[in-house]
């Protein structure tokens, strides 16, 4: 099982939330569509360290700064993984990104969950935002599994 995420913005609030779902589930990966903002100490990067087979992209607002004042290494844009033969992109809202036909597209930065398939098959992945939600949903997160993909509220 993957839980995906995106625009944390630094909430230590936030993360730790995801940290709790992500061990209670017992996921195989933690994916973070961009705007993770880490946030310098040591509260911060131990909640990182405890999320097994972690993933991220670089968002908009993520800064190299913020990510070597964390020691953190500055994540690409755009990353491509597989879970169970399934392909996946993962980015944080870039427009111009190849993805497979019949994956499954992740990206973040609206900070509105959403779920849409394509013509094509293509599932096109937005999880919401943890801590800056922008919908009536509130506060949510992602999770693919075998059995399929779906949205949750915190």
């Amino acid at each position: 099982m993957l839980l995906i995420t995106a625009d944390i913005h630094g909430s230590t609030e936030a993360l730790k939330d995801i940290v709790d779902i992500a061990a209670s589930l017992k996921v195989e990966q933690v994916l973070i569509a961009g705007d993770l903002c880490p946030q310098e100490g040591s509260t911060f990067v131990s909640l990182l360290s405890r999320l097994s087979g972690l993933v991220l992209v670089r968002g908009n607002s993520d800064s190299s700064y913020q990510y070597a004042q964390a020691r953190i290494h500055l994540p690409p844009l755009v990353r491509t993984l597989s879970y169970q033969g399934l392909p996946i992109t993962l980015t944080h809202g870039h427009l111009d990104v190849p993805y497979t036909v019949g994956g499954i597209v992740i990206s973040g930065h609206t900070h509105i969950p959403s779920l849409k398939e394509d013509w094509n098959g293509t599932l096109w992945l937005n999880p919401g935002s943890p801590s800056r939600p922008r919908s009536s949903s509130g506060a949510t997160y992602a999770l693919i599994d075998p059995e399929g993909v779906g949205i949750y509220r915190l």
